[in-house]
């Protein structure tokens, strides 16, 4: 730890520091942000600089804390994380500044810390934090909120805040980078339709104009980025501006842009950052965060297409599939591999997923008699936005030695697959009367339902409900006069 990032974060408890918050999700209480911009900012905005146009990238060192319970429970999957740091750079793509996992992933078993006040949070990075990173703590609940950053130390993110299509981590590394929020000046007060915008708010922020003649000086600074006043989550319209209309201290009304990420609009309106933006940022960057550069040797590019199977190969036959250990050649430059597993080629349902450091995989309680299908995505700290492979299968023994018997015949389940919450239709034919049992179960034998029937020969047919079941792949057992036989079931979304 740097002892100048511990005394920059301690200026905060007893003075102004820029602690932000974006809020993702009704249901997570808003933070508000303190009135002011960091030092750093306000020297900037009165000299600023376009060192960001000479093209050159800079990469960003991140170290991922994953925060859980103290029995070690409650951890961020780690396919998402690296899925948040590619969505992080395709966010970041048009300002030449670029972000990499450094070193392994730091497990914090901490009750405290994963559900943490801002104290409990100041305590949190300055007992984990790794010098010259940009530390990214992913624990239950900080403070309340999506997300917040401590300039100078590190940034902290809700792991529900942090899912596919959420730009919370783009916003707070924003924050991290020195900008405001959009509506800078108006955190904690609500815009009041009813009422005159005044010139000037009551915490003395300056009421930024519709006609820009003020914009150097009200909002966030920026005379690039649009005006707005809305420091709540709102959505937004097709057009990507607010429902709500606002009105200037001149009178003239504007609708907020929500495609802005330091804005409070909804995760599926955002999209870019303003170019004045990108120029602080990278300038930030060059001035405050210098020793976080050329620290590592970027590798070359990586290419999906060159994966190749080992073991099964294309289409072979696996008769004994208690667990199997799937390989395949080591792809150039790749250091990680995401690996998924499922019954559909267009794997909308995933039964197995994996992020592994070696080309191989093992696959517990593999599908059985069944089509598996299989696919790589090979990355590393720096290219992880890398697409999948092509698809692979291969093919699994039976289930039990009675997967095909006389006691049940024309067996037919219907719809395939069914969507959640879709009622399951079985038919089939018994060549005698039998006291019949149905049984759904998971791959891991835990029964979901299970239903008795005292048919007598001939067609029959039964409804089973999935009201209750997640998307997935399930097995339905059918038992009559002492045998059974056993079909696979896809539930997907």
């Amino acid at each position: 730890m740097k002892i100048r990032l511990v005394l920059t974060f301690t200026l905060f408890f007893s003075s102004l520091f820029m602690l932000s918050a974006q809020h993702n999700h009704d249901h997570i209480t808003p933070c508000a942000t303190p009135e002011g911009k960091v030092d750093w900012l306000v020297q900037y905005q009165q000299n600023p600089t376009s060192a960001r146009s000479n093209g050159d990238t800079l990469w960003i060192p991140l170290t991922i804390h994953l925060v859980g319970e103290n029995d070690g429970t409650g951890y961020f999957d780690e396919a998402l994380v690296y899925q948040q740091v590619c969505a992080l750079n395709v966010d970041f793509g048009p300002s030449n500044l670029q972000f990499y996992i450094k070193g392994d992933f730091n497990y914090i078993p901490n009750s405290v810390y994963n559900n943490h006040s801002f104290n409990e949070g100041f305590d949190m990075m300055v007992e984990n934090n790794v010098e010259s990173t940009l530390n990214s703590y992913i624990c239950d609940s900080p403070a309340g909120a999506c997300g917040y950053s401590a300039y100078g130390l590190a940034i902290a993110l809700n792991e529900s805040c942090i899912q596919v299509g959420d730009h919370t981590f783009a916003h707070e590394v924003g924050h991290f980078l020195s900008l405001p929020h959009i509506f800078s000046g108006w955190e904690g007060t609500d815009y009041e339709e009813d009422e005159p915008t005044p010139f000037f708010l009551n915490n003395g922020s300056e009421v930024e104009l519709v006609d820009g003649s003020n914009c150097a000086t009200a909002g966030d600074g920026f005379c690039d980025t649009p005006i707005d006043y809305l420091s709540y989550r709102w959505g937004c319209q097709p057009n990507n501006f607010s429902n709500q209309v606002q009105v200037d201290p001149t009178g003239v009304e504007f609708e907020s842009d929500g495609t802005y990420f330091m804005s409070y609009a909804l995760d599926n309106c955002m999209s870019q950052f303003s170019p004045l933006q990108m120029d602080a940022m990278y300038q930030n960057v060059l001035d405050e965060k210098e020793d976080y550069l050329n620290q590592d040797v970027i590798p070359g590019p990586i290419f999906a297409n060159t994966v190749t199977p080992v073991y099964p190969s294309e289409g072979e036959f696996v008769a004994e599939v208690s667990t199997i250990t799937v390989e395949w050649e080591p792809v150039t430059n790749a250091t990680m591999y995401e690996v998924e597993f499922s019954p559909i080629t267009s794997f909308s349902v995933i039964v197995y997923s994996e992020v592994v450091s070696e080309p191989m995989v093992t696959y517990p309680q593999a599908l059985q008699n069944a089509t598996v299908y299989w696919r790589v995505r090979p990355f590393n700290e720096f290219t992880v936005c890398e697409e999948w492979s092509a698809k692979y299968s291969f093919e699994t023994g039976d289930l039990t030695n009675t997967n095909t018997v006389e006691a049940v015949r024309d067996l037919a389940v219907r719809p395939v697959p069914a969507v959640a919450g879709q009622a399951l239709q079985v038919d089939l034919s018994l060549p005698q009367a039998a006291e019949t049992t149905l049984m759904l179960t998971d791959l891991y034998g835990r029964t979901m339902q299970q239903e008795r029937y005292n048919w007598a020969a001939g067609q029959q047919q039964a409804t089973l409900s999935t009201a209750n079941l997640n998307a997935g792949v399930y097995l339905l057992q059918i038992q009559a006069n002492g045998q059974s036989t056993t079909q696979k079931v896809v539930i997907s979304q």
